[in-house]
């Protein structure tokens, strides 16, 4: 009952749901919207600045993978040795 209250209380206070005013039919297709926002990417692409500002932001993208790389592997080494360590400690023994 307290959340009937709630709801007429919303709707008394001039608050609509977002999903109110969409009409589905009125809509684009998705293919046109695609191609608007791959047409806006490549024009913000477009806008960054020099070459030589691409090619640092290219760079800085192409270094931090191999890290998170590294790190992943070291961390993956790390669980298997402690998992296995009452394995091959006996064999230091």
């Amino acid at each position: 009952m307290g959340t009937q209250n709630t709801v007429e209380c919303d709707v008394e206070d001039g608050q609509r749901n977002e999903n109110e005013g969409l009409d589905a039919l009125s809509l684009p297709p998705r293919s046109v919207v695609r191609k608007q926002r791959e047409e806006e990417k490549k024009r913000r692409k477009e806008e960054r600045g020099t070459p030589a500002e691409k090619e640092h932001h290219e760079t800085v993208g192409k270094v931090q993978f191999p890290l998170v790389r590294l790190f992943l592997l070291l961390f993956f080494m790390l669980v298997i040795t402690v998992i296995t360590y009452p394995v091959w400690i006996e064999y230091l023994r």
